[in-house]
């Protein structure tokens, strides 16, 4: 895409991960643009941009659009979270091009309750049905709080996620009809939000690089939203071919469980504490491996291990970088599982656990592994990478092999760090239990059952009479009115 934008003049939005990347690759556009006798107008557009002006990144990316349009040869340089903020009907008609670096995280979801703030809510975003059942669009009221705004606020910028998608051209969705029906304290609002390329719509041409893409949500929703609406059009540019084949060790630590930080940092403080153990034990043998070339994880293994581990750490997620690609090992202690608010991505576009964990956990470690000296053509030496357990190391392998990288992929258990046959308890009673119920009086335990029995009842109650009261269908006390009879509604 590089070599295209600066040898083929035209009107270009480059859209890249983060902010850091941008400075890598503007000196990666100059100097193709040297190579290629050109003199595009390249202008970087995000909200560490020198000479900024304050108006906002994404107004400042529609003003440019204006401005360079009657120019032949402009690349403007913006994040991925600007593109999804930014409503580009403005380039309709001018023959303005899209590219794209790696697949954006374009599906969010999440919920919370708001009994005292729903009149914040009243007052900051209106709600619109919409054709999906049981869902309406929220959008921001006329006296709603900017963004610096809601970030200054203590009490309200964990939900700056959701304002900022409210701003967005494809909006929030929620589950309520009106925020009033959010002041009962027991219940739950849900939102979800998705970009999906669909919105590229006013450009020419629009164009994704990025490996992995008809696996990620942002592939999946947009066919389950648009079915054949938008179509997809794979081009491999058949680098493989080109390639010399190196080999590549996968080195991992456990096939008796899969990581994951609830594992590893359980929020009470003794439970699974075996979680924790399994971890200090894959840290200690990591602190021995004097050749790592660069390393990372979750955000909680990152601390854990700072200052102890030998190479160079880096963020986990690097899509898109080149500054790594002279070092041979790497080493990625991560886990990215469906969360329980991924529930909802789930339901809306019809997903399985199966495809979220692909298009987020394997994803994210292909993306760190292609990062070293792997990703070069050229290189025939041999790579190591250090994984947690087997699953991770064998989707690793067999992407590996699908992607033309290398068919010599060697599986290596690391059995020195003495994890490797290491089970984590399944839920249910801890030990001990069924016999300390096993020595309990038969009477004891009818009226322990009895108990728990008319407790769970009456929370059932509660939650039907709280949906009624929500659906404004929970009558009053006494028996039903009779035909005629004025009915009293709570």
């Amino acid at each position: 895409m590089l070599v295209e934008m600066t040898s083929v003049p035209g009107r270009y939005v480059f859209a890249l991960p983060t902010t850091e990347l941008i400075g890598e690759k503007l000196l990666d556009l100059f100097r193709e643009a040297a190579k290629s006798g050109t003199d595009p107008v390249i202008r970087p557009i995000h909200s560490r941009a020198e000479g900024r002006r304050s108006l906002g990144v994404t107004r400042e990316i529609t003003d440019a659009i204006d401005e360079y349009s009657p120019l032949p040869h402009v690349i403007l340089v913006i994040t991925h979270e600007a593109l999804m903020q930014t409503d580009f009907t403005c380039a309709e008609g001018g023959q303005w091009h899209m590219r794209i670096d790696e697949v954006p995280s374009a599906a969010v979801a999440g919920e919370f309750r708001i009994p005292s703030s729903a009149r914040f809510f009243e007052a900051s975003y209106a709600l619109s049905p919409t054709e999906e059942a049981g869902w309406h669009r929220v959008s921001l009221a006329g006296n709603a709080p900017t963004m610096a705004d809601v970030m200054a606020d203590d009490l309200v910028k964990n939900l700056a996620a959701f304002h900022k998608r409210s701003k967005s051209p494809q909006g929030v969705f929620v589950d309520v009809a009106d925020w009033r029906d959010a002041r009962d304290r027991g219940r739950t609002v849900r939102w979800w939000s998705a970009w999906t390329p669909a919105e590229l719509a006013p450009f020419a041409t629009s164009v994704i690089a990025a490996s992995g893409f008809f696996h990620s949500i942002t592939c999946l929703a947009t066919r389950k939203w648009f079915g054949d609406k938008v179509e997809f059009v794979q081009r491999d540019f058949g680098a493989t071919a080109l390639r010399t084949k190196p080999k590549v060790r996968i080195r991992y630590f456990t096939h008796g469980h899969r990581g994951s930080t609830e594992w590893w940092f359980p929020k009470a403080s003794k439970k699974h504490s075996n979680g924790k153990r399994c971890l200090a034990a894959v840290c200690r043998h990591l602190e021995g491996v004097s050749d790592l070339g660069y390393w990372s994880g979750n955000a909680e293994v990152v601390n854990y291990f700072e200052e102890r581990l030998p190479g160079e750490q880096v963020r986990p997620k690097v899509a898109g970088s080149n500054q790594y690609r002279h070092l041979t090992s790497c080493a990625f202690i991560y886990s990215s599982k469906a969360g329980p608010e991924d529930a909802i991505l789930l339901g809306v576009f019809g997903l399985t656990r199966d495809e979220v964990e692909r298009a987020r956990e394997q994803e994210d470690i292909w993306q760190f592994v292609m990062r070293g000296a792997i990703r070069m053509a050229e290189f025939d030496g041999t790579y190591t990478v250090y994984l947690y357990d087997l699953w991770q190391a064998e989707v690793l392998a067999r992407m590996l092999g699908e992607a033309g990288i290398s068919a010599d992929v060697t599986l290596e258990p690391v059995d020195e760090a003495g994890i490797l046959d290491v089970h984590r308890p399944k839920p249910g009673p801890m030990p001990g239990a069924k016999a300390a119920v096993a020595g309990m009086a038969f009477e004891q335990q009818e009226e322990e059952r009895r108990a728990a029995d008319r407790l769970r009842k009456q929370r059932q109650r509660e939650k039907d009479r709280a949906a009624k009261a929500a659906e404004g269908t929970l009558r009053a006390r006494g028996r039903p009115k009779k035909s005629g009879e004025p009915e009293v509604r709570l």
